[in-house]
Parts: structure tokens; C-alpha cells; sequence
């Protein structure tokens, strides 16, 4: 992940990542509270440097990626729980 080149607010990436991390048991809110002192209030990244070496086009919209992420990690973490469990299985089921 190099960047967009596009500045986006905090607000908006935590509201994508509970839309697309929602569960039925997921009751979390976005929760706001003043800024510390010295913390950056606006970044965005310059990308001419990557788009001139290295032939760099941004594709992924910020939504997509979000979305393709939290995919991704429920995915691994659900093969995690299923090789568990198949491990627990094959104890369960050895003849000693």
C-alpha cells in the first residue's frame, strides 16, 4: 500500500471500517474526543515520486480496500478457527 494521493478524513475511513466489520454482535459507535496536542489534524500523501519510478496508478478506492481487508482477515481467521478445531477433531476421534 503506497497511497492514493488524496487526503481522506478519519471519520470517513472509521465509518467505512464499521459498515464493512459489522456483525450482530458488534455494538461499538464511533466516538469523538479533542485532539492531543501536536496531532496532525490533515495529511496526504504526494505520489509523483512512486508514480514516476515505479509506473504507480492507484486503483483501489478507499472503500474497495477497506472492504477487500476486512475480508481478508475474516477469512484467515475463520480458516485459523476451522484448522483448530479439525486438530481438536482428529484428538477427539484417535484410537489409542
Amino acid at each position: 500500500n503506497i497511497a492514493s494521493g488524496k487526503s481522506t478524513e478519519l471519520y470517513t475511513i472509521a465509518r467505512l471500517i464499521k459498515k464493512y466489520a459489522h456483525t450482530r454482535r458488534n455494538k461499538s459507535r464511533i466516538v469523538f474526543k479533542n485532539s492531543r496536542v501536536g496531532e496532525v489534524a490533515c495529511s496526504r500523501v504526494n505520489i509523483n515520486k512512486a508514480k514516476k519510478l515505479l509506473n504507480y496508478n492507484p486503483i483501489t478506492k478507499i472503500e474497495e480496500g477497506i472492504q477487500k481487508t476486512i475480508e481478508k482477515y475474516r477469512l484467515q481467521k475463520f480458516n485459523e478457527i476451522k484448522k483448530e478445531m479439525n486438530k481438536k477433531w482428529v484428538k477427539f476421534w484417535k484410537i489409542k
